[in-house]
Parts: C-alpha cells; structure tokens; sequence
C-alpha cells in the first residue's frame, strides 16, 4: 500500500530511482496492534473495481509503473490517501524516507515510509503509522500499523490480470 502510493504520486522528482518500466508484482505483510492483517475484503473488492489487480488476501498486486509514476515518487502533493500529506522528503537515486501525516474526521496519525531501490528490478522496504480511528460514534480506537514490502519487476508489458 504504501509503495502504491509512492508510483501513484505526480510531479518530477530531481533524483529519481533506477526502476525498469512496465508490469511490477509488490507483496507486503503487516500487523495492526501488534497482530498479523490481511486487508480486509470490502477494501480488496473496492481496489479490484478500482482497477488494482490485487490477491483476494490483499497481501499482493500487480500495477504498472510508468515513467510519470517513477519521475513523481517522493513528490509531496501526491498521494494515495486523500487525507494524508508528505513531509520530510529524502530521496536518493537508492532510497525514499518520508513522513505521512494523516488528518480528517475519522481520525488522524503520523508514519514513516522507507525504501530501498536495489537495482532496477527489484525494491523492498518498511512503513509504520501509529494513529487514532473513529469507531462506533465518538469512540477513538488506537491504531499501530507496521508493514514490510517487496517488489520485483516481471516484464516490460503491463498487462495487469492475473
């Protein structure tokens, strides 16, 4: 997920990574208060209908990455999250650091993404965010999201289904 929101972002980055163009598969895992999390199915259906080519598990998709998304990554006013903004941009030809700072009326919190482009085929890295959720009402319930992720290059083609 936060890969996804690193190759969805626009604008020109001055040092952009080494990524090939064309059909990526990113895996990820991650925990929610400590406990492993899959992605739930109402949000693996809406991403499908979305257009996402997503695992029914939602630990794994396949997108396209083009030139437009490798020239945004690490732009500040792009993001996947529309309630979330980036700070602290780091980016080198080999890595991304940034802060996610998300705010709006079902809650707020603040995390770290970190990547690490390998070579042009291949990218893994970690992000956390520690925040608050409405749930049921007024009820403000803890939020501690950590995760990991991977991705690989598999062909200049970007055909996207399984």
């Amino acid at each position: 997920m936060a890969v996804s929101a690193i190759a969805a972002a626009s604008a020109s980055a001055p040092t952009q990574p080494p990524l090939r163009t064309g059909l990526w598969e990113q895996h990820h895992s991650q925990t929610l208060n400590g406990m492993d999390f899959d992605v739930p199915d109402f949000i693996v259906d809406q991403a499908r209908q979305a257009g996402v080519d997503m695992s029914q598990d939602g630990r794994s998709e396949r997108l396209c990455i083009t030139p437009q998304n490798i020239a945004s990554i690490g732009q500040p006013n792009a993001s996947a999250l529309p309630a979330c903004r980036k700070e602290n941009i780091r980016l080198s030809g080999k890595s991304l650091d940034l802060k996610l700072v998300c705010r709006d009326e079902t809650g707020a919190g603040e995390g770290h993404v970190h990547v690490i482009f390998d070579g042009p085929t291949y990218y893994h890295g970690t992000f956390d965010f520690t925040g608050t959720h409405q749930l049921f009402g007024d009820n403000m319930l803890p939020l501690e999201f950590a995760g990991k992720v991977t991705g690989r290059w598999l062909s200049p083609a970007c055909k996207v289904r399984r």
